[in-house]
């Protein structure tokens, strides 16, 4: 008969190897950045498949396209590659949450990037800087084919669009005054934007307090080298965002929208009218809440039904999440599971997420493990 060393001795290699593929998975886990696919669009954005990352995937596409159009040196220049002070501003914010992003350069008085450039990606942010006036056709901000490719982009993919332009409200209303608070005829302001009217630049070179609707309040400074602009917008169907004390119409300074959110088909549009690069602090804050906006999109047209706890159970859907901890995670909550423990780990994105690898799997234990991504991880 076998003694009790011979018949214990499998088990112990048999634990030995799970500990070795245990480690495995944490190699992967620690030197991965896992950002969503690009070649998944759906509802809920791109996604990254579990069976990928168990094969140890270490580079995952851009979800993420920053479109550069502020009419700057290397917008002026293709061989410039100085940045302007909107250029940095901008990378700055996406890299400072982690977000893994693609750069698109608009040529001076170009149209920007079609349709079938955006279509890989779940988020594209569009800013034009200081830039107003210019070409008949708009090319100085978004141009009136612009607005074509972010109908579609936006009805097809069901991504969403942040534009940071108040340029481009001035360019898109045109002349006529306070007349234009209340009526613009506009099939893309009406439809894509979802305000009846507004006002182009209607402050400008001032100081300007702007509040979010969750009531943080914030400053725009004026102060060089980006001009301080204001647009003011009238909703009918949009959401406001922000506000600002303002007088679009001749009828006393009140509280009036100055950036909004709209559901275009399965997408989002949110719109910026105010000079976002001057905000003195809090910029990440505020970003933030735009960010919420369009992740609110995902959460609720995704395929699996939002839990109506707010503890976000597996499967459930996740809007601007930050969870600290170390430890053994076990299934449940994905973030902090009943019977889990916490210590260093950092995880951070927007999306749909579900229970199991990649994300965080059960009964597997980190150590100050970073996850970042925009989109849905399975």
């Amino acid at each position: 008969m076998p003694s009790d060393a011979s018949t214990r001795r499998p088990d112990r290699h048999w634990a030995t190897t799970v500990q070795a593929s245990l480690l495995a998975i944490l190699a992967v886990v620690h030197s991965t950045t896992l950002a969503p696919s690009a070649t998944s669009v759906g509802a809920t954005g791109p996604s990254v498949s579990r069976s990928a990352w168990l094969a140890g995937t270490s580079q995952a596409a851009a979800s993420v396209l920053l479109v550069d159009d502020d009419e700057s040196d290397n917008n002026n220049n293709p061989g410039d590659s100085r940045l302007s002070v909107s250029d940095a501003f901008y990378r700055q914010l996406l890299q400072d949450r982690s977000l893994k992003f693609d750069t698109f350069v608009v040529p001076r008085y170009s149209d920007g990037p079609g349709v079938d450039r955006l279509r890989p990606y779940s988020l594209i942010i569009w800013y034009t800087g200081a830039s107003n006036g210019g070409n008949r056709d708009n090319t100085a901000v978004i141009s009136l084919r612009d607005e074509a490719t972010v109908r579609t982009y936006l009805q097809e993919t069901g991504g969403s669009v942040i534009l940071f332009s108040p340029g481009y409200l001035n360019n898109a209303l045109g002349a006529g005054g306070s007349a234009l608070w209340d009526k613009k005829d506009s099939a893309f302001l009406q439809d894509v934007l979802g305000v009846r009217g507004g006002r182009g630049l209607l402050q400008r070179f001032k100081d300007v307090a702007v509040t979010s609707a969750d009531g943080s309040n914030f400053v725009v400074a004026k102060k060089p080298p980006v001009e301080t602009q204001v647009s003011a917008l009238n909703p009918a169907s949009a959401q406001v965002l922000f506000s600002a004390t303002l007088d679009p119409d001749g009828k006393g300074p009140r509280s009036v929208p100055v950036a909004t959110s709209q559901a275009v088909g399965r997408g989002r549009m949110i719109y910026v009218g105010f000079t976002f690069e001057n905000l003195t602090t809090g910029a990440g804050a505020a970003f933030g809440n735009l960010l919420s906006s369009a992740g609110a999109l995902n959460a609720a047209s995704a395929t699996t039904p939002t839990p109506a706890s707010a503890s976000y159970p597996k499967r459930g859907t996740t809007e601007t999440m930050e969870v600290a901890g170390t430890g053994a995670l076990t299934e449940g909550q994905p973030f902090v599971p009943r019977r889990g423990r916490t210590e260093d780990l950092t995880v951070t994105g927007i999306g749909g997420l579900a229970e199991g690898p990649p994300f965080v799997p059960k009964r597997l234990r980190t150590d100050a493990m970073t996850v970042t991504g925009t989109g849905s991880i399975r």
